[in-house]
């Protein structure tokens, strides 16, 4: 009985101890404003204010505050993550786990794209689908179609690739059903129909894929530059041009030790790293280009670089910034070997700054973030094509391609 009494006490007391440890610790370490590991910023200390505290937000920032300044917080994550591994789990946090080291987020946030309002008349939460909505991929696809329309009134070809997403492309690589993937691609393919100049990859990616070719990260959501080299092949064919063959390129290694958002996602910072490389082209080895990246549409504040390759995000997590020197609203590309090189506009989302290099064999390039599309004055007719480049994700997951509704006002 007393033996039963003393390992009741120590029990309690250790408890005590470790909730009192942590409430020091909280109290003692400051606070973090980002998080390494889930490659995002941290809730801070919310402002308490009568509105803020009336309408719930104070409560509901707290919570987040808490959650996201809890001591050894990342450790934990990582704990958990170990954990679901040893339990033969396939999916943690909504990222897919399969055959060797291979990620891929499941879980995607698909809106309809149309704006919701309660019966009050103030903004109402999204209904929210891990599917997708095929009526906003319509809308949007009818934006495609008038942009195209208009361009080709002036002569000027529009070139539309949507890459996959990791799920659709790697989905041998994991124990879970791709009716989901082939329901999009299919949805994507019948709204492509009638555009003169719509670059299909879907087939080839997972073909490549399943032969072993490295055409996809495996911790992140991006094609690998070699996937990059695939897209321009199919768009070099689309415009009648032979695409160049990958030995015209010296293929330099930029990083080693790259692990992705999807491995933040899934907490798996420890997972087998991705290798990133950039592509020279021999023949253009002597040719110096110059970027112009700007915040602003303008470019009235636009910073110079002698290469479309900032190496200094090799120095961050976010490594595959270092193609185009990240995201940015406006970015020119030009040859300075004073020859005439053909103009194209590139449309992007991030799947676009990879894609950069292979262009700039071909063109001078302006290249515009479509997330900023409505914001910016650009005359289309001085380019000699117009390249759409929007991942599938977030053709599911926003509306940003209504965007190039606005493009078609400055072509009449």
């Amino acid at each position: 009985m007393k033996q039963q009494r003393t390992i009741s006490i120590v029990t309690a007391a250790v408890f005590v101890l470790f909730i009192f440890a942590l409430t020091a610790a909280f109290i003692i370490m400051p606070d973090k404003s980002e998080s390494q590991t889930e490659r995002r910023y941290l809730q801070q200390f919310p402002e308490l204010t009568w509105d803020t505290f009336s309408s719930g937000k104070f409560g509901s920032q707290i919570n987040d505050y808490f959650n996201d300044q809890f001591p050894l917080r990342e450790a934990f994550l990582e704990l958990k993550t170990s954990v679901e591994r040893l339990l033969l789990k396939g999916e943690n946090n909504g990222v897919l786990i399969g055959k060797n080291g291979q990620l891929a987020v499941r879980y995607f946030e698909a809106t309809d794209g149309e704006i919701h309002v309660d019966k009050d008349g103030n903004y109402a939460a999204e209904p929210y689908t891990d599917s997708f909505y095929a009526k906003n991929i319509e809308k949007q696809f009818a934006a495609i179609k008038t942009l195209e329309s208009a361009l080709a009134g002036k002569g000027v070809p529009l070139y539309v690739l949507l890459p996959p997403r990791t799920v659709d492309v790697a989905c041998s690589a994991f124990a879970y059903p791709k009716d989901n993937s082939d329901a999009l691609i299919g949805c994507v393919r019948e709204n492509a129909e009638g555009l003169e100049h719509f670059i299909d990859m879907y087939d080839i990616y997972r073909a490549r894929y399943d032969n072993g070719e490295y055409v996809y990260y495996k911790t992140d959501h991006h094609w690998t530059t070699l996937g990059a080299y695939y897209a321009y092949a199919e768009l070099c064919k689309a415009a009648g041009y032979i695409p160049p063959d990958t030995d015209r390129f010296v293929v330099h290694t930029a990083a080693e030790d790259f692990i992705g958002t999807t491995a933040a996602k899934a907490g798996m910072l420890h997972n087998d790293p991705d290798v990133i490389e950039y592509w020279l082209a021999r023949d253009n080895s002597n040719v110096q280009l110059k970027m112009y990246v700007s915040k602003k549409y303008t470019g009235e504040d636009a910073v110079e670089y002698n290469s479309l390759f900032d190496l200094s995000y090799l120095e961050s997590y976010d490594k595959y910034g270092m193609f185009l020197s990240g995201t940015n609203v406006y970015t020119e590309v030009v040859h300075e070997d004073g020859a005439y090189h053909k103009k194209a506009l590139l449309l992007k989302d991030s799947f676009g700054h990879s894609l950069a290099q292979f262009l700039a064999c071909r063109y001078d390039l302006t290249v515009l973030n479509i997330a900023n599309l409505s914001s910016i004055k650009i005359d289309p007719r001085e380019y000699d094509c117009v390249i759409i480049c929007f991942n599938l994700e977030n053709l599911i997951t926003t509306n940003n391609l209504l965007q190039l509704r606005s493009v078609p006002d400055l072509v009449d």
